[in-house]
């Protein structure tokens, strides 16, 4: 599972040339080699267009904890209020996974993946929004799915990555059938979905 990232690229436009975006993400969310839970993040809501986002729905039913992973076999019926039109690419260029330590007690040791040779990639999430006091918040999580070819062999779990060859169309197509563009409404209170 995903518990750290990085989106270390400061060249917004070549993120919008790969990912065919209209407008680059912005500065706040580039050149960053250690993207925390509850952070602000680039992510894709809607085809071609680039948002900034926190990273975990926040809040989560009155609870205390937001998540900011959600298995992609259970996210249809733990967020089914998000899964009509609710999903989105959470933009990134590596991952950490936290290796054991060789002598027992020791300290785990972080190790950075990437694909493509270190290039933008993107993780499957879904997004809401909510409205808390005034503001209008707008946050994602990260879809995770079984440990596949491009995971190392110690992870059980992993993001489901988007690290397609064809950088600009063929991550768009994925986009839509993945089902984003959808509007969904804003939720009130304090707490998401039923």
């Amino acid at each position: 599972m995903c518990g750290r990232y990085t989106l270390s690229t400061v060249d917004g436009p070549e993120i919008a040339k790969r990912f065919s975006l209209i407008d680059p993400p912005s500065e706040e969310t580039l050149g960053r080699f250690n993207v925390c839970p509850t952070e602000t993040v680039a992510a894709v809501l809607d085809p071609g267009q680039i948002s900034a986002v926190q990273w975990s729905l926040r809040p989560f039913k009155n609870q205390k904890y937001a998540p900011i992973n959600v298995r992609s076999e259970t996210a249809a019926s733990r967020f089914k209020w998000l899964m009509d039109g609710g999903r989105c690419l959470v933009l990134a260029d590596g991952w950490y996974e936290w290796l054991k330590a060789e002598k027992k007690g020791g300290a785990r040791l972080p190790f950075r993946y990437t694909v493509d040779e270190g290039g933008p990639f993107a993780f499957a999430g879904i997004w809401g929004r909510r409205r808390i006091g005034g503001d209008l918040i707008h946050s994602a999580l990260i879809l995770t799915t079984a440990a596949n070819a491009v995971r190392p062999a110690q992870v059980q779990r992993c993001s489901d990555v988007d690290c397609g060859n064809d950088a600009g169309t063929g991550r768009t197509d994925r986009f839509r059938r993945f089902g984003g563009g959808d509007s969904i409404p804003d939720q009130e209170g304090d707490g998401y979905g039923d």
